[in-house]
């Protein structure tokens, strides 16, 4: 019962990636509180909210970087990051390399 609501749930974050989605928001279209959904959604996926939330928009940013003439900057900002310095870190830790090569 549990999975595949939190499968819903990620189907919903996945449409909703170019917008900036709250715990709570999630966690309503699931149907549970935030506090509970989060630790369902943790044992179910091993990740919490957030770094799901991140790694999803860094692979967006990389699918980005790759195949469009977005500047880096442009495209940090439409994946919701709060700088560029911000982005080109979490990037970097992910891929181990910065955004620009």
């Amino acid at each position: 019962m549990y999975s595949s609501r939190i499968q819903h749930s990620i189907r919903f974050m996945e449409e909703q990636l170019h917008e900036p989605l709250t715990l709570e928001q999630i966690a309503a279209e699931a149907g549970f509180s935030p506090f509970h959904f989060h630790r369902l959604f943790r044992r179910e996926t091993g990740l919490s909210i957030a770094e799901y939330s991140r790694s999803r928009r860094l692979c967006l940013a990389s699918r980005m970087l790759l195949y469009s003439e977005e500047p880096i900057i442009g495209i940090s900002l439409q994946c919701h990051f709060e700088s560029q310095e911000a982005f080109t870190r979490a990037f970097k830790k992910m891929y181990g390399m910065p955004p620009g090569r």
